[in-house]
């Protein structure tokens, strides 16, 4: 007799909405993979003779459905993507460059947008009207770079309604970005390779097509690891092999 407590490595597949295989993700570290056979329904035949009143005369327990949860706890785009129920797609931004180009101060002590993002802080620059003052940074204006946003300081030398200059390359990006919430449902085959750390000996389940959802919340503020969750049913057959050596 042995207790059972594991470590395994997740294999997790996207499937094609037709049931096709898309293939796999790369292992992720899966903090929670729960199988339950789901909720049965018991119907009953109740008498309502008299001399047997509320007396089951037969009993069926009609099957649950079985369902899965898989928490995964990697901070990776793939995982947001399942987080979101969205699509990946490589990010590939090419360097542009902005070279005096007129921009209109539409109010002061408020964020307006450059029309640009990711750039580069060496050679940016801000001219007034014309182009002969170059503006300070931290005097008239404050910038994030990153966003492409720019604040001109009621304190500083611009005017609301001024035009000034802006000059300056983005940088070069890659990466992934994510379109959330573009997927009604997330179809995965899910695999385990583990082993049980009581005895030493595998144990394989294998999930071959759940039907899932996203069951977490995207905070990347919270101040804590983020969890994945996906939650669902498990569609048609499902096994798990526990191995003798």
């Amino acid at each position: 007799m042995s207790g059972l407590l594991c470590a395994g490595n997740v294999h997790a597949a996207i499937l094609n909405d037709d049931g096709s295989f898309a293939g796999f993700l790369g292992i992720k570290n899966a903090i929670k993979l729960a199988i339950s056979p789901g909720e049965s329904e018991e119907k009953q035949r109740v008498s309502k003779q008299v001399a047997s009143y509320g007396q089951v005369l037969d009993s069926v327990v009609i099957p649950g459905k079985p369902m899965v949860t898989v928490d995964f706890d990697e901070g990776d785009a793939e995982t947001i993507g399942l987080a979101l129920q969205g699509n990946v797609a490589p990010l590939n931004l090419t360097t542009q460059t902005r070279t005096a180009v007129d921009l209109t101060v539409t109010a002061l002590d408020t964020w307006l947008e450059l029309g640009d993002r990711y750039i580069n802080p060496t050679g940016f620059l801000l001219k007034d009207n014309g182009g002969v003052n170059t503006l300070v940074q931290g005097v008239d204006y404050v910038v994030d770079l990153t966003m492409g946003l720019v604040k001109f300081l009621a304190s500083g030398t611009v005017e609301a309604s001024d035009t000034v200059e802006k000059t300056y390359t983005t940088r070069a990006v890659t990466g992934s970005r994510i379109s959330g919430s573009k997927k009604n449902q997330l179809r995965m085959r899910l695999l385990l390779n583990g082993k049980n750390l009581a005895t030493g000996k595998p144990v394989v389940v294998e999930l071959p097509s759940c039907t899932l959802r996203s069951a977490s919340t995207f905070d990347p503020l919270l101040g804590e690891f983020a969890v994945t969750s996906l939650t669902g049913t498990i569609v048609g057959d499902y096994s798990v092999d526990h191995l003798d050596a």
